[in-house]
């Protein structure tokens, strides 16, 4: 595949992966303002208590070994085979495992009510383990489309179904059904979608062959999805039900704009960097820009929610989620260092660097736990502080390691990346200073903190003429134009 066609082909890719997930957070989102609506704080507190330990142990059902196939350039039958055989074992001893450890996670809590959730819980092992696989051949070969179409409609089935039970009275459960019934749709559209079907073959030795690089993935994956989740098991256990609830409400509500969107950057990227693996100036050149682009779109969405917190949770999640705004608030001032950490990530694995990827990982968990302990003398406030602090720490370890692999200087990357901290702080302040001289209606103070932030944000980074602000234009010119003249060749065909 020539520059060109990888281009196109990634382009095409990036827009169904972006367009794709937000319209699928989209739709969960407007399913959660019904449910939120329907449901209490501790409702959630104790659906995010049982889900905690589907975390600990989940990222035990691949090894790695899906992200070991996008790697190789050409993975043959009897791997993929073999490494579905062997997610589907694991996740039996998996599902088998948390369904007996229910009663012990209750006690934990002193929660019963939590102990039938998590035994019914523990069959998503399995139905992941289903298309493990078929993903990684979709990603591998930028079929987006076909996997953000099973996602879409499986989250509206589910979500039809978890309001309809939370208007039934079933409480928490209309969220573990909901969950279900979206899994089971999800397989079944992926399976009718995919060409692929497992052979009669099981070997060993294939997955030995993808064992060492999968395993260090898995390693950083685990650290990474348990680290993730450490907070919400702590949180659960010190404070009631409810804070837990108001935590889990600000921490969704920031995943669902910053973590997803760029999420459907990075499941591009990898795949990308891996064709391009033998080629270092061409990574560096996509590196770069890509960089600066994700800085852009991200601190500003992360400036956008910070101004409008207060007006985007009361009206919708009503007035009995306030408590959630200070917590949406500072998690906002972290939540900039995941797009690029998605970066980062997909250079190193991309250059099939996993070592040094695992290394990184370390290093950032270590510090993480240090802030974590630290700051929860604080309460839930110096937790959340600290948690922006060592994310911003970090940062400056993953720019130091991508120096190493593709020799970028730190001082450029981190360049890339604060240059638009000026804008953004510049569209907050005045945001805020405009707030703080009148008293608008919440709606009101939806729309004029939106258009105060765009103006000055946008502004300023055309006056300073940041090279990520005039990519993404270009970059919107390019696909407008790219659809244009698709719709006009299907036209006259």
């Amino acid at each position: 595949m020539n520059s060109n066609d990888l281009k196109n082909k990634g382009l095409n890719a990036v827009f169904w992966n972006l367009s794709g997930t937000l319209l699928k957070q989209g739709i969960s989102f407007v399913i959660s303002l019904f449910l939120a609506r329907l449901l209490t704080p501790t409702d959630f507190g104790i659906v995010g208590m049982a889900t905690v330990f589907i975390t600990f142990t989940q990222g035990f059902a691949d090894l790695g070994l899906s992200s070991a196939l996008i790697q190789l350039k050409e993975p043959t039958q009897k791997q993929y085979s073999s490494v579905f055989y062997f997610n589907m074992f694991i996740a039996l001893i998996l599902a088998i495992t948390l369904f007996s450890s229910a009663e012990p996670i209750a006690k934990f809590y002193n929660e019963q009510e939590i102990k039938p959730i998590v035994q019914f819980i523990s069959y998503s092992f399995l139905i992941n383990a289903l298309t493990s696989v078929q993903w990684a051949i979709l990603y591998k070969n930028l079929d987006v489309k076909k996997t953000r179409l099973a996602s879409i409609i499986s989250s509206i089935i589910a979500g039809i179904v978890g309001v309809s039970l939370a208007y039934s009275g079933y409480g928490v459960w209309s969220v573990v059904y909901s969950g279900f019934v979206g899994s089971i749709v999800s397989v079944g559209i992926i399976w009718y979608r995919s060409t692929w079907r497992p052979s009669l073959f099981f070997s060993i030795k294939e997955i030995k062959s993808l064992f060492p690089f999968g395993f260090k993935v898995f390693i950083i994956n685990y650290m990474q999805e348990v680290y993730d989740k450490v907070d919400i098991l702590i949180i659960g256990k010190i404070f009631q039900p409810a804070t837990l609830g108001f935590y889990f409400r600000a921490s969704s509500f920031n995943q669902l704009i910053t973590k997803y969107t760029s999420q459907s950057l990075s499941g591009v990227f990898f795949p990308v960097i891996s064709k391009l693996q033998d080629n270092k100036e061409e990574i560096r050149r996509v590196f770069t820009k890509t960089l600066q682009t994700v800085c852009f779109l991200s601190l500003l969405l992360s400036g956008i929610l910070y101004v409008n917190a207060e007006p985007l949770i009361i009206l919708l999640f009503t007035a009995k989620w306030q408590p959630a705004v200070s917590l949406f608030q500072i998690l906002v001032f972290s939540s900039y260092v995941f797009p690029m950490t998605l970066i980062f990530n997909g250079v190193l694995l991309g250059t099939g660097n996993s070592g040094r990827q695992l290394k990184l990982e370390v290093w950032k968990k270590v510090l993480g736990i240090i802030g974590l302990l630290i700051g929860f003398i604080f309460g839930l406030t110096g937790y959340l502080w600290s948690l922006a602090i060592t994310a911003t720490l970090g940062l400056f370890l993953s720019v130091y390691f991508i120096e190493k692999t593709i020799q970028i200087k730190v001082v450029a990357s981190l360049g890339y990346i604060y240059a638009y901290a000026l804008p953004m702080l510049v569209g907050i302040f005045i945001t805020q200073f405009i707030n703080s001289l009148f008293d608008f209606h919440h709606v009101i103070k939806l729309a004029i903190n939106t258009c105060c932030f765009l103006t000055s944000y946008l502004g300023l980074c055309f006056l300073l003429k940041l090279k990520g602000y005039h990519y993404v234009i270009k970059l919107l010119q390019e696909f407008v134009s790219q659809r244009f003249n698709t719709l006009l060749q299907k036209k006259y065909e």
